[in-house]
C-alpha cells in the first residue's frame, strides 16, 4: 500500500502504480500460500510437482549447453538464442567462451535460483513424505539440480549451494571436510572467475554507487518504481568496454531504497525481520538465508516477473507453519 501511494502522479505514471500494484498483488499471493502450506495437506503433491519441474528444467539446461543453443521448446517459454547471440550471457573458461544455459528463465541468475531455492524446499520436507516412487523422484531431481546448477554459472548460485552442504552436515567432521573442499576449489577457481569476470565485477560497483548517489538525492521516498533507469542514464556512465550502463543496481535492498526512499526502505526490511522470526527450522532458516543472499547479490527478485514470483513463494515456504524436521541431504 506504501510503494502505490508512493508512485501515484510519479514520473512514469501509470507504470509506476501498475509495478507497485503487481507487488500487492505477489504480497496477496505470500499470505494465502503461506496459509495454504501451513495445513500441510498438499505439500506431498506440491513436492511431486516441484520436482517434476526440477527434473525437466535441468535436462534442458543440459541439453542446452551440450549444444550451445536452445533446443526450440518456445511454446515451454525458452527463448531462441545460442552463443553468438547479442548480449547473451557467455562465461569465458580456459581461453575459450562458453553459453551459460537459461532453461525456459530469462537469465542464467533467473535458473540457479530457482533450482537451488526449489531445492531446498524440497529437502526441508523430505521427511514428510512416503513412498519408494516419491523418494526416488525426489533424490533425481536433487542430482539433476545440481548438476543444472553448476551449468549456469550462476555465482549467487553457486554460494547457495556451498549453504546447503554445509547445512546437511550430520556432524563436525563432515563439515570441516566440506569447508576444506570449499576453500581449495575456491583457490582454484575464484582467480580464473575474477579474471573472466572483471568487467562484470566493475559494472556492479559502478551501479552501487550510482545507487547510493541517486538514493541520498532522494533519500526518504526515492525517485518511484522503475525510474532508476531514468535517473541512471542522466548520470552517463560506461562500462570497461565503454558501452552505456543502463541496467538496474544487482542488490534489490540498494534498489528498493533509490525507488521508495528510506521510508520503504525500512517497510521492506521490517517486514523480513518478520518473515526470518517465524523461520524456525534450521532449514527454512537455510532458505530464508539464499533468498537473502540472491537479493544481494542481483536484482531480479524484484525487477523480473520470474523472480517476483520465486521470492514470494520462497518467503510464503520459509514462513509457512510447520513441525521443524531435520534437514536431510
Amino acid at each position: 500500500l506504501y510503494l502505490i501511494a508512493n508512485n501515484l502522479l510519479r514520473e512514469g505514471f501509470p507504470i509506476t502504480v501498475y509495478f507497485s500494484a503487481r507487488i500487492l498483488m505477489y504480497s496477496l499471493f505470500f499470505i494465502c500460500a503461506s496459509q495454504v502450506l501451513s495445513r500441510g495437506k498438499i505439500t506431498k503433491q506440491i513436492v511431486q510437482v516441484l520436482s517434476t519441474s526440477l527434473i525437466w528444467q535441468s535436462a534442458l539446461i543440459i541439453f542446452q549447453f551440450a549444444s550451445q543453443k536452445s533446443q526450440g521448446l518456445w511454446f515451454l517459454g525458452e527463448r531462441s538464442f545460442d552463443s553468438a547471440t547479442v548480449h547473451i550471457a557467455n562465461i569465458d573458461f580456459f581461453s575459450a567462451s562458453y553459453l551459460r544455459s537459461y532453461g525456459t528463465f530469462p537469465h542464467p541468475n533467473v535458473a540457479g535460483a530457482f533450482l537451488t531455492l526449489t531445492l531446498i524446499f524440497i529437502m526441508i520436507n523430505l521427511d514428510h513424505l512416503k513412498g519408494l516412487k516419491t523418494h526416488t523422484i525426489v533424490k533425481s531431481a536433487s542430482l539433476f539440480a545440481v548438476f543444472g546448477t553448476l551449468l549456469t554459472f550462476s555465482r549467487s548460485a553457486f554460494a547457495t549451494l556451498v549453504l546447503i552442504s554445509i547445512f546437511i552436515s550430520s556432524n563436525l567432521k563432515s563439515l570441516i571436510v566440506k569447508l576444506i573442499a570449499t576453500s581449495l576449489a575456491l583457490i582454484f577457481l575464484l582467480p580464473l572467475l575474477l579474471n573472466t569476470q572483471l568487467a562484470s565485477v566493475a559494472e556492479r560497483l559502478t551501479l552501487t554507487q550510482a545507487s547510493l548517489n541517486i538514493a541520498g538525492k532522494n533519500l526518504f521516498f526515492g525517485v518511484g518504481n522503475t525510474n532508476f533507469l531514468t535517473h541512471l542514464a542522466s548520470l552517463n556512465l560506461t562500462s570497461l568496454a565503454q558501452t552505456r550502463l543502463i541496467q538496474p543496481v544487482h542488490n534489490v535492498f540498494l534498489l528498493i531504497l533509490a525507488e521508495n526512499g528510506l521510508v520503504g526502505f525500512v517497510l521492506f526490511m521490517a517486514f523480513l525481520f518478520f518473515v526470518s522470526q517465524k523461520a524456525q527450522s534450521k532449514g527454512k532458516l537455510l532458505l530464508f538465508a539464499a533468498i537473502l543472499l540472491f537479493a544481494s547479490l542481483d536484482h531480479f527478485l524484484w525487477t523480473l516477473v520470474p523472480g517476483q514470483l520465486i521470492l514470494w513463494l520462497s518467503l510464503a515456504l520459509a514462513l509457512a507453519a510447520s513441525r521443524p524436521v531435520p534437514l536431510r541431504p
